[in-house]
């Protein structure tokens, strides 16, 4: 127990180092990273890694930041998925798309349904749509239109770390070899 508190308070000691907004809000966000680990059973330490990584990728709000760690945590849980995946495939997403912090839980809908009409899984997908999602934003593909692809293909048998690289070619292509759309 001594460990795990002293390895908490250490986690949240680099949180407070990423941000001036972490640093002040330190004490309430150390309370809102323990009430969401004890609600959902995590890790302390896991859950305040979590939260670095979350402001590192560039959500310096931390209202935000425990929003987007909020959905995280519940696409992790649901999933059966790493929460620092999770934050990443949130954050790339968000990123890649110029989404607010807001749209995370429509996000998570988003790929729950992926897992549902696909053949792939939260974790196959934390590890691959990172891939194509920048192209596919650039291009003006929606993520549901890029996740509807991902599970068309993966349920007609293609694993989804295939069918993202098949995925990433196409989209790759109609950029063409100078970066602008064919067209």
């Amino acid at each position: 127990g001594v460990q795990d508190a002293i390895k908490f308070s250490m986690a949240m000691a680099e949180v407070s180092t990423i941000s001036d907004e972490a640093a002040a809000n330190l004490d309430s966000l150390t309370q809102q990273v323990l009430n969401l680990s004890t609600r959902f059973g995590l890790q302390e330490t896991d859950a305040a890694k979590a939260l670095y990584q979350t402001i590192s990728s560039g959500v310096t709000d931390t209202t935000d930041a425990m929003m987007l760690l909020d959905a995280a945590v519940v696409l992790s849980t649901g999933g059966l998925a790493d929460l620092r995946e999770t934050v990443d495939l949130l954050t790339n997403t968000i990123n890649a798309y110029g989404f607010d912090v807001e749209e995370a839980a429509h996000l998570n809908d988003i790929f729950f349904e992926t897992v549902r009409l696909g053949k792939t899984t939260i974790p196959e997908m934390t590890g691959q749509l990172g891939l194509v999602t920048p192209i596919a934003a650039n291009l003006g593909i929606e993520i549901e239109e890029l996740t509807a692809m991902l599970a068309a293909l993966t349920k007609g048998g293609i694993n989804t770390q295939i069918a993202t690289t098949y995925m990433r070619a196409a989209l790759v292509q109609v950029l063409g070899l100078d970066g602008q759309p064919d067209g």
